[in-house]
């Protein structure tokens, strides 16, 4: 792991890699983003199965997918009250840039 990632993020990422079977960081870094799709999508298959049951596939996920929640969650309300306070800002997309 990075030396000044903090102490709890490399935890997180190490019982993260440990889930997906992955050897160490430097194994995740040499995987292509092609290669990394998979893991991606378990990981938010996973998450959306925990806000559903509010059960983590391992207990070891517990912790992350509960951080992963809280900062979710906060994007949401920072969006939501921007949108609410800045109603002239309203981006109108075209129907191409939707597609």
């Amino acid at each position: 792991m990075e030396p000044y990632a903090p102490a709890d993020i490399t935890a997180d990422m190490a019982t993260l890699l440990g889930w997906f079977n992955i050897k160490d960081l430097a194994t995740w870094d040499k995987l292509s983003l092609d290669e990394k799709r998979t893991y991606h999508e378990r990981f938010a298959e996973s998450f959306e199965q925990y806000l559903m049951e509010g059960k983590s596939p391992v207990v070891e996920m517990r912790p992350l997918f509960r951080k992963f929640r809280a900062w979710m969650t906060n994007v949401y309300k920072t969006l939501k009250d921007f949108a609410a306070t800045h109603p002239d800002k309203g981006i109108k997309l075209s129907d191409e840039v939707r597609q």
